[in-house]
């Protein structure tokens, strides 16, 4: 029983290691053009807003009130 066990557990594991992957690599391919169309917004430019955790363009400020924190423009 001990083996039947183990070896179910090695093939979910392999399983959810596999399906894990793709889904890392779909993640991977947004890009901010994409982003933008998801946000409905006309900046490419997306920020991280620490108080709330969340994502928003770079031209609106956090519920805090405060900017978000945004790469640096070359």
């Amino acid at each position: 029983m001990g083996n039947i066990l183990g070896s179910y557990c090695a093939i979910l594991y392999i399983c959810l290691s596999t399906k894990l992957n793709h889904i890392m690599k779909n993640l991977q391919k947004l890009n901010r053009n994409k982003l933008k169309g998801i946000k409905g917004g006309n900046t490419t430019d997306i920020g991280y807003c620490p108080d709330s955790q969340t994502y928003i363009p770079c031209d609106e400020l956090c519920p805090n009130r405060r900017n978000p924190l945004c790469a640096i423009q070359a």
